[in-house]
């Protein structure tokens, strides 16, 4: 017979000493076990659509141009340009609005073929984008100083502004025109794609052979190596998203290779674990795999947060990222 007593959520039986029982009353418990976990599992499964639906949709805002307004749970990329990276990997760069791998890269460089002219200053200024990454060890230019005992400075910018490589020689500067090295003081780097300034300036006069038909840029030339690498991070910006998260879930959209999320929360590192791979299309309608990720954040937590994105070739050169998304519980 049923018990004396029942559970308060689902009526359960909840025999006393005194009470008999039949198998019946253990099977009717069993089945109403088995609805509510049926319908907690399908609870579940709406979860994880809804989430990559609200990243779908964040990330279509993003690429129409559309303000949706600053999200405190959500940080995402979709490598449509530099602004949203802090620092990345030799080796990698955006590419059609991807983060994808240099496999070419630059052994030299020159601005052009030949210069056409020459302009005299003590302080001239170029800009360039790469086409392909470079770790650069020297720069040269076709020039001549009426003191040659002036010091000359070469400064690299990047297109945040922020310095990259330094040169200096002091003394010993060519008095007719010859093509001069300067070496950094530590390799540049260059990543594909981004805009870097050139700035060079001189205690004296400084005459540098200049391209006439491209405003008068500066000629250079490169003393540098190629940087094709096989596994690569990109690490977002940090922001202020606070600390009262417990718990991520991210998605990686790849085509080929293995990628890994991680996230960098006030000095500590925290890495995901994948939960699936699945196959999947991009915002722009290509054929891609979706990775998934999980993470329990542990408690007393503090500082910015920042994104780790990790790629790896997997012996496949055409990888490339799509985009990521985390969403904070």
């Amino acid at each position: 017979m049923p018990s004396t007593n029942k559970t308060p959520n689902f009526g359960l039986n909840q025999w006393l000493g005194t009470d008999t029982f039949a198998r019946t009353d253990f099977n009717a418990d069993n089945l109403a076990i088995d609805s509510a976990l049926a319908h907690l599992s399908d609870g579940l499964k709406v979860i994880d659509p809804l989430g990559k639906n609200l990243y779908n949709l964040i990330l279509q805002n993003y690429y129409d141009g559309k303000y949706t307004g600053y999200k405190k749970a959500l940080m995402f990329d979709g490598f449509l340009d530099y602004a949203g990276i802090a620092s990345i990997s030799e080796g990698l760069y955006r590419s059609n609005n991807n983060l994808t791998f240099d496999n070419v890269g630059y052994s030299s460089y020159k601005s052009i073929s030949s210069p056409s002219g020459e302009e005299n200053s003590d302080h001239l200024t170029r800009s360039w984008t790469p086409e392909y990454c470079t770790l650069a060890s020297a720069i040269s230019f076709f020039l001549r100083s009426s003191n040659t005992n002036a010091t000359l400075t070469v400064t690299i910018k990047d297109d945040r502004g922020e310095v990259v490589g330094t040169a200096t020689k002091v003394g010993g500067l060519p008095s007719s025109q010859t093509l001069f090295t300067v070496a950094f003081s530590n390799p540049v780097y260059f990543t594909a794609g981004r805009k870097y300034t050139i700035d060079v300036s001189c205690t004296s006069k400084v005459y540098l052979r200049v391209d006439r038909t491209n405003y008068w840029d500066i000629y250079f030339e490169l003393v540098c190596s190629p940087t094709i690498r096989d596994s690569g991070t990109c690490v977002s910006l940090a922001a202020d998203i606070g600390n009262d998260y417990i718990r991520a879930i991210g998605w990686v959209r790849h085509t080929r290779g293995i990628v890994g999320l991680g996230l960098d929360v006030g000095g500590s590192n925290l890495d995901f674990s994948l939960i699936e791979t699945i196959p999947t299309y991009a915002l722009n309608k290509a054929a891609c795999e979706e990775s998934s990720f999980e993470l329990d954040i542990p408690p007393g937590l503090s500082g910015d947060t920042a994104v780790r994105l990790f790629m790896d070739k997997n012996g496949d050169e055409n990888m490339v990222v799509y985009d990521y998304g985390v969403l904070f519980i």
